[in-house]
């Protein structure tokens, strides 16, 4: 066996798994490049693991799922694995002889058939395995771990966890502004910027140039340093 080299990934691409070109592993120790070669890793496990229509369509199905989360070139890949696997699978044994083409039709109709009734139960078998995968919870393999820095996981998988986004901290991807220094409220007090060298106060328009009485809040200047060394905060009483 070859190994694929640094330029190519450990698990994505036909007949490439575990860092190597050769066909599928359980499980793979080769460390994925990426996402998607994560998703690959796994998607290669399950058609280790899996020689049934139904299952192997089900892991084509959570691979695309998934993949369709991340890039184009992901979005490719997903979409490659779903329907290029199908194809595959419906043209295995086929032959230009009525007969054939006769057996083969009725066989894909019975395999979509089973499929479509038992997608449930096969995709839940499916991330059973995936569950084994020792790897599992580690950022470097695992593509659901938590902190793995990806876009998002699918719904689909493993229970609907969803790993967050690089840096999110629960703001659906968005770092939270700082707080404004020109105003905070916390129980009734506006905490204002500092005066400028005229004495009067910075950003303070609220209706007019002024702030509104509605709470009847104390207007607060905390202490910062600026330019004009007499300028000090007080407190003024609206």
């Amino acid at each position: 066996m070859v190994n694929v080299g640094k330029y190519l990934p450990n698990y994505t691409g036909p007949y490439i798994s575990d860092g190597k070109f050769q066909t599928s592993v359980r499980f793979g120790q080769a460390t994925p490049k990426d996402r998607l070669d994560k998703l690959s890793r796994l998607h290669d496990t399950a058609f280790k693991e899996f020689s049934d229509y139904g299952r192997r369509t089900a892991a084509n199905s959570i691979y695309n799922s998934d993949a369709q989360e991340g890039n184009t070139m992901s979005k490719i890949a997903g979409a490659a694995v779903l329907y290029g696997n199908q194809v595959l699978s419906a043209s295995k044994g086929l032959s230009f002889n009525l007969p054939a083409l006769v057996y083969g039709g009725v066989r894909n109709a019975l395999d979509l058939h089973d499929y479509v009734k038992n997608e449930k139960k096969y995709k839940q078998d499916v991330k059973n395995l995936y569950a084994q995968d020792p790897m599992r919870g580690n950022v470097r393999y695992d593509p659901y771990a938590t902190g793995s820095g990806q876009t998002s996981v699918s719904t689909d998988t493993l229970g609907g966890a969803r790993a967050p986004l690089s840096g999110d901290l629960g703001l659906g991807g968005r770092r939270p502004n700082k707080p404004p220094d020109t105003e905070q409220r916390a129980g009734g007090t506006k905490v204002v910027g500092l005066g400028d060298q005229s004495g009067h106060m910075l950003n303070m328009r609220d209706h007019g140039g002024g702030w509104s009485k509605r709470n009847g809040g104390t207007v607060v200047r905390p202490r910062r340093k600026t330019r004009n060394s007499n300028t000090k905060p007080f407190v003024q009483r609206l």
